[in-house]
């Protein structure tokens, strides 16, 4: 089957928009393949930033799968390989917010909190993709998306302290479709390309014991082990 009839045979199941070119990955409408997003109306942005925003809830579980489907065809059949890795735009934002809903789950506190002593006030999807949004919409020039056939499959925020001279990764999140890519690995160069720039001394990415993915990458490109925490939660 050509890519244009496996286009319309998605478009004919539901799963793509007719206009797009691709898998809908991060819901935001494109004209064509590689056309920058469509910046989102101020209401749309709301679920994602400030602290009265309104809440949507996150895409039930048969949507997710069906949308993890489309691309995991998308890519097996080769389409946009090229890994691409740019500053972000204000646009890009919900795709970020719906990848950290995607699979940040391994590497949520937020998320073992709300198992271990009982869901908080908002769904762990909610205050990350708020903590996420937040980043983004803080520090745009220290922010990074990874881009594959004109699809936002991954993204990096950081943080620079001046004092200290260090810069932190603070979040790094790929799409379950585009993983095993070296996306995270580009992602990661390209904020120690950002923190050297700036003058920084010092690098640092945290992560939890449950992530093993990032427990064998960071190391890999250099970071150390310092120091390990441990979290209490309690409910009210």
């Amino acid at each position: 089957m050509g890519r244009l009839e496996w286009k319309k045979s998605q478009c004919v199941r539901g799963l793509l928009p007719k206009s797009d070119d691709g898998p809908l990955l991060d819901g935001i409408p494109r004209t064509h393949a590689g056309a920058e997003p469509q910046a989102p109306s101020a209401l749309a942005l709301l679920p994602f930033v400030g602290s009265a925003a309104r809440f949507v809830p996150p895409p039930s579980a048969e949507i997710v799968m069906k949308r993890k489907e489309v691309n995991r065809q998308w890519y097996s059949k080769g389409m946009g390989n090229e890994i691409i890795i740019r500053a972000i735009t204000a646009a890009d934002i919900p795709a970020m917010v719906a990848i950290t809903s995607e699979v940040f789950g391994c590497a949520s506190m937020d998320r073992m909190a709300e198992q271990a002593v009982g869901p908080a006030a908002a769904p762990w999807q909610r205050i990350k993709g708020q903590v996420v949004a937040n980043e983004a919409a803080s520090n745009p020039g220290g922010c990074f998306v990874a881009e594959m056939g004109g699809r936002i499959v991954g993204y990096v925020t950081t943080v620079i302290n001046p004092l200290a001279g260090r810069g932190t990764i603070a979040n790094l999140a790929v799409s379950a479709a585009a993983q095993g890519k070296g996306v995270g690995r580009k992602l990661i160069q390209r904020s120690l390309d950002h923190f050297r720039s700036q003058g920084l001394v010092q690098a640092r990415i945290d992560t939890l014991e449950s992530n093993e993915v990032g427990k064998h990458l960071y190391p890999d490109m250099g970071f150390e082990e310092v120091v390990r925490e441990i979290h209490y939660f309690m409910r009210l």
